[in-house]
């Protein structure tokens, strides 16, 4: 993504409401950002579910997990077989509220990925 196409999505001191990651389909972990998490670790209900929305609008449940001293999100397995995910698949995930987030594939990282290639700023 180049600079300009990503102002719409940045939040304040310049840290953005998403943040890119990679799914393994053999991996319950899905990485988050540190400095991200820094920035809405406030707006995170760990306790709770999150959810992971695709463009379809089909939704997979999430834990927030502390493993070996960081936050993950879990579980990867379950995101890729919803999501048709055979490989490690680079994704953007957008942090919407509420622990809800979205999922749009990372734009030239993946050749065989099923969901749509679309840039965040489309939505």
């Amino acid at each position: 993504m180049n600079s300009s196409s990503r102002k719409g999505f940045e939040a304040d001191n310049n840290i953005q409401c998403w943040f890119p990651t990679k799914i393994f389909p053999d991996k319950e972990e899905i990485h988050v950002c540190s400095k991200w998490l820094k920035k809405y670790e406030s707006k995170i209900a760990f306790q709770k579910p999150g959810w992971i929305t695709n463009l379809k609008k089909e939704t997979t449940m999430v834990y927030f997990k502390w493993i070996n001293g960081r936050w993950f999100i879990s579980s990867g397995i379950m995101v890729a077989r919803k999501y048709g995910f055979t490989v490690p698949t680079s994704v953007i995930l957008f942090y919407k509220e509420d622990n809800k987030f979205k999922i749009w594939l990372e734009p030239g990282k993946n050749t065989d990925a099923v969901l749509p290639r679309v840039h965040p700023s489309a939505n």
